[in-house]
């Protein structure tokens, strides 16, 4: 099968201009490596860095780009040191956390990397809770932020469980993990994280579909093609308001032990 023709970085501009992305915009990126495998005017080697560029030069110096960066380190029974611990979601945010002019947070589960203009008031300071008022989620909410899903689903939009906490669903809870982080200076530092964790007793997998088709009925979600890749939108603020009322209505509506009922014509 031909893999067909290649994209630019004006291709990525224009994506994202029709998906509703601006210059000055605040972005959360979730992305496949295949949307950056279609920049074939540049060494294979280098498509990573060359799609993260046209989008960041999509949003102009005044626009922030964020990717996660996420190690799950205390999890793990590991230290976090926040130059070298490496993501384990994928190759975009592991390249992303990489390139100059990247700053990356010091939460030892949930890291993101950041450029641009706000980069630093993302990604500043501890984090003694992954989804608390003051987690990077909570700063992206305040923000006005984006969250941007390229060639994947809202199904790995993270921020959702920022909304839970926030929410106080009744199907996760605060865990505390603790570890070493190594500060901006070089010295570690004994750590506490609170993670809002999941139910292993209850059918508490997530599932997005529910809040999909209340912010597509509301005309919330924008989408776009880049190439061979789908492109989907939202804003942070709609994210939050159509996940409260959902849940409102039906507090199992974003798990898997109530979310057949809301898909199955419940709502």
């Amino acid at each position: 099968m031909s893999p067909g023709p290649g994209i630019t970085a004006a291709d990525v501009g224009r994506a994202l201009a029709r998906a509703g992305i601006a210059p000055g915009d605040t972005l959360m990126l979730h992305a496949d490596a295949m949307a950056a495998a279609q920049m074939t005017q540049v060494p294979q080697e280098q498509r990573p860095e060359a799609l993260l560029e046209a989008i960041q030069e999509h949003l102009a110096e005044n626009g922030t780009l964020v990717l996660p960066a996420f190690s799950y380190s205390f999890t793990r029974g590991e230290d976090f040191d926040p130059a070298v611990s490496p993501g384990q979601v994928g190759l975009l945010g592991e390249r992303f956390r990489q390139m100059p002019g990247a700053r990356r947070s010091l939460d030892p589960l949930f890291s993101v990397a950041a450029r641009g203009a706000k980069a630093e008031e993302l990604t500043n300071g501890e984090a003694s809770n992954c989804f608390g008022p003051d987690s990077f989620f909570a700063r992206l909410h305040r923000a006005r932020g984006k969250i941007v899903c390229l060639g994947c689903t809202l199904q790995v939009v993270t921020f959702l469980h920022y909304v839970e906490r926030d929410l106080s669903v009744e199907y996760r809870f605060d865990k505390q993990f603790q570890g070493r982080v190594r500060q901006p200076g070089g010295q570690w530092r004994d750590t506490t994280v609170t993670y809002f964790v999941r139910d292993l007793e209850r059918d508490s997998e997530s599932v997005l579909l529910p809040l999909q088709r209340r912010l597509e009925a509301a005309g919330l979600l924008r989408r776009a093609s880049l190439g061979r890749v789908g492109l989907v939108c939202v804003d942070c603020q709609d994210f939050y308001q159509q996940a409260r009322a959902l849940l409102a209505q039906h507090p199992l509506a974003l798990i898997k032990e109530g979310a057949q009922a809301v898909l199955g014509g419940a709502a």
